[in-house]
């Protein structure tokens, strides 16, 4: 663990550790997700059967994600520093911690999501590479406890002088995880098209990709422990009691 902290991972130490994070912490991992996305797949489950128009299915599977789904993440990433301080978050905990930080997620992510769409619209090539410069965005805004334009420019300031490296690692994690994923959806699909099969491949599907989003988590950690070595520590998760 005091590798992320002291040193630059490699691809490959920042995939073992990752996978070893995901597996020491796979219970209260498995249970955010369950939390967050039974409900999502539920109900894109529910509209499958229902709407005839698969771009409107589209337009749901991804509003649904980019509001309600960031909550994983956000939850996620609680759990992950918090192991790595060597400090124990249940899943309530972290979900509490989510729900804390739901709305300046959703607002830093819409700013983002302008700014890169207006420079996308102005030329396509800065579009792209402020892009790259928000890869940890969702990370600050759980983790740093910063919104908005702050949240921005500091993810910026962290990949700034790596553009590059945070580029071919971020593309590499999801293109593992895009690989995964299809081999997962298309065993299911040669199975059967039965509605509740495909619910629980979606359900899987998520639980795999979970691995895939703690990895990215430990690369933002790991810049970050690296970039702003005295920074205080992140503030607790908000405990939630019964």
């Amino acid at each position: 663990m005091d590798k992320i902290k002291s040193q630059q991972l490699g691809v490959g130490d920042m995939l073992g550790e990752g996978w070893r994070l995901y597996r020491t912490n796979f219970r209260n991992i498995l249970l955010v997700i369950l939390c967050v996305y039974v409900p999502i797949d539920s109900i894109l489950t529910f509209l499958s059967a229902h709407l005839r128009s698969q771009q409107t299915y589209n337009n749901a599977s991804q509003l649904l994600e980019s509001l309600v789904g960031i909550l994983a993440t956000i939850g996620i990433a609680s759990i992950v520093e918090n192991s790595i301080r060597g400090q124990s978050t249940t899943w309530r905990d972290s979900m509490g911690h989510a729900f804390s930080r739901w709305g300046s997620a959703i607002g830093t992510n819409l700013l983002g999501g302008l700014i890169v769409s207006g420079l996308m619209l102005l030329l396509i090539i800065p579009g792209i590479i402020w892009s790259v410069y928000y890869s940890f965005v969702i990370c600050v805004v759980a983790l740093r406890n910063m919104g908005g334009k702050t949240a921005l420019d500091y993810s910026k300031n962290l990949v700034k002088g790596h553009w590059w490296r945070v580029l071919g690692t971020v593309s590499l994690i999801l293109i593992i995880q895009v690989v995964v994923s299809l081999v997962i959806g298309l065993s299911f699909a040669l199975i059967s098209d039965n509605l509740f099969l495909g619910f629980i491949a979606s359900m899987l599907g998520e639980i795999v990709r979970a691995l895939f989003t703690v990895m990215i988590i430990v690369f933002f950690l790991n810049r970050d422990y690296l970039t702003n070595p005295s920074q205080p520590e992140p503030s607790p998760p908000l405990v939630v009691t019964a």
